[in-house]
């Protein structure tokens, strides 16, 4: 099923440590391969099912948002349900997160109180339901992307810069 979302993408040394973890618990629970890095990314609000014309109206929400640098922080290993179950990093639903979610749904839709950004790092039915994380991951988003993906396509449609 093709998916349309907006993002935040980590920064280079965010992304290697999260490789580094999803590697580790892989080969220590035989598991799937993880996420390529250009795949990861911590979902923010989905669009709907793609389409050309829900694409072009989500640019125009992107070009409408005005918001400052988002500091994220992954602090727990968790697994989601889902077929197959997706081993993910849970960041901290910390006020600028809620307020760019807010944003990109324009402001009609109130931040669910499940609302839990994450990245997945792996999909394995086999993944444990939790697994220590050493210290928490931290980076600076500085910008925000829409996404287009499927089982076998990952394409950024637009970036944004955060600026503010």
């Amino acid at each position: 099923m093709d998916k349309l979302y907006f993002a935040l993408q980590p920064d280079i040394d965010a992304s290697d440590e999260i490789l580094e973890i999803a590697r580790t618990i892989s080969f220590e629970y035989d598991l799937a391969e993880p996420y390529k890095p250009e795949w990861l990314h911590l979902s923010l609000y989905g669009v709907h099912h793609f389409s050309l014309d829900l694409v072009d109206r989500a640019i125009a929400v992107g070009d409408r948002i005005w918001a400052p640098p988002v500091e994220v922080t992954l602090e727990r290993i968790k697994l989601y349900n889902g077929d197959p179950k997706s081993l993910v990093l849970e960041a901290t639903a910390n006020e600028p997160l809620r307020q760019l979610f807010n944003k990109l749904a324009g402001g009609k839709a109130e931040v669910p109180s499940q609302f839990s950004p994450h990245i997945t790092m792996l999909k394995d039915n086999q993944a444990p339901t939790q697994a220590p994380l050493a210290r928490p991951i931290r980076w600076t988003a500085e910008e925000f992307v829409l996404i287009h993906s499927n089982s076998s396509l990952f394409e950024v449609v637009a970036s944004w810069r955060l600026r503010g």
